[in-house]
């Protein structure tokens, strides 16, 4: 197997982010028969049908690969990295696992794998596999991040502030990895009641993210922008005529909770999915992203209140059941009658596009202090995004 782009991929991938589906499918399609000993000619589409929810594609394509080589320990790397994209631990260490005892692999998977055994509670397992990929020379800062993370949760406080120092100290003050290893000591320090620590660590932290955050910050403000717009042009009656439209549809139990982030979102989430008659899924950007983009791919100038009330009983039925199946690939099992939650912070101005697919649904916003949202943002490291640089 080689691992290359080509020509051919490339231009099947600007098809498919201009919005030509069909086009670059076929391309892809192709390209997969020219170049069959390419892992790049079956990972670029896969990771493409992930990004818009066409599952079952993606896992033709992943099958494939695999079909295609077996044993070859960098296809299984591949496929598993794929899954983490999509937030999917349990499939992605099931992958790390099957690569990481094939003959060929190395350091790059085992720490992967030790990353997600660390996040899994799964320490002794996480530390074998730190401790194989140092005695085979690799010392990047992933390694002494997860043995930080490790002895922490561990309570060997001075290891682990040892650890997160040396990320510090050998990936440079600029680099992403330097701003997750001051967030972590920030919050040991804080557990630690050290707050002068916490503060000053958590600063250093966040002074790195704003040096990188004006990118970030233009496309937060386009976004903000846009949904304001779009939530000031709408009145009760749109409300009321989606609530109408949708009578004959057959209803589906399904919410959203959302608020600000850091707002106590998460511990609700787990309180109610502990219920029987609920299921729940976190984060998972279908309405706000997939939706949005269906909706107004072909006529992206058209303002969003008109695209919502042009849509057609069979659209609405469509999106509506393409909602479900892709949230139970995500969560691996059907929803059946239970009421599915989706748990989406910062997702207030999102909520007219739920409505207009779900009017049944149901709303829970959280509420906490403001003092302690932005207390509890301002001491975690939070990758910047739009949603993070403010």
């Amino acid at each position: 197997m080689v691992d290359q782009p080509s020509q051919a991929l490339n231009a099947a991938a600007r098809m498919w982010q201009a919005g030509r589906q069909s086009d670059a499918t076929a391309m892809f399609d192709a390209t997969m028969r020219q170049e069959a000993n390419n892992v790049q000619a079956y990972i670029v589409p896969a990771r493409a049908y992930g990004q818009r929810y066409q599952f079952e594609r993606m896992e033709q394509t992943l099958d494939a690969l695999v079909r295609r080589a077996p044993g070859d320990p960098g296809v299984h790397h591949y496929v598993a990295e794929t899954y983490g994209a999509l937030r999917l631990p349990l499939r992605a260490t099931r992958c790390y696992e099957i690569a990481a005892a094939l003959p060929g692999a190395g350091p790059p998977t085992w720490m992967e794998l030790a990353s997600l055994y660390e996040r899994g509670h799964r320490l002794d397992e996480a530390e074998q596999l730190i401790e194989r990929a140092v005695a085979s020379g690799y010392d990047l800062p992933l390694v002494w991040l997860v043995r930080g993370r490790i002895a922490r949760r561990q309570m060997r406080l001075a290891d682990a502030e040892s650890s997160f120092r040396t990320v510090i100290e050998r990936a440079g003050a600029r680099a992403s990895w330097s701003c997750e290893a001051w967030g972590e000591l920030a919050l040991m320090k804080d557990a630690q009641g050290d707050y002068d620590g916490a503060a000053d660590a958590i600063e250093q932290c966040k002074r790195l993210q704003r040096s990188h955050r004006a990118a970030h910050q233009t496309v937060s403000e386009a976004g903000a922008k846009f949904f304001r717009e779009f939530v000031e042009s709408l009145s009760k009656d749109d409300f009321r005529r989606w609530r109408d439209e949708a009578v004959d549809l057959p209803p589906h139990r399904t919410g959203l909770l959302t608020g600000f982030p850091r707002s106590g979102t998460t511990l609700l989430e787990q309180v109610l999915d502990a219920h029987p008659e609920l299921v729940s899924s976190e984060e998972r950007d279908f309405l706000g992203n997939e939706l949005l983009r269906t909706i107004s791919q072909s006529r992206p100038t058209t303002p969003l209140r008109e695209l919502l009330n042009g849509l057609s009983a069979d659209q609405i039925r469509a999106e509506r059941q393409r909602y479900l199946r892709s949230m139970e690939y995500l969560l691996g099992e059907p929803i059946g009658s239970r009421l599915h939650l989706d748990k989406n912070p910062a997702y207030n101005l999102v909520i007219p596009l739920l409505l207009r697919v779900f009017p049944e649904a149901r709303l829970i916003i959280a509420l906490r202090d403001p003092r302690d949202v932005v207390l509890s943002c301002y001491l975690r490291y939070l990758p910047l995004n739009a949603v993070s640089v403010w």
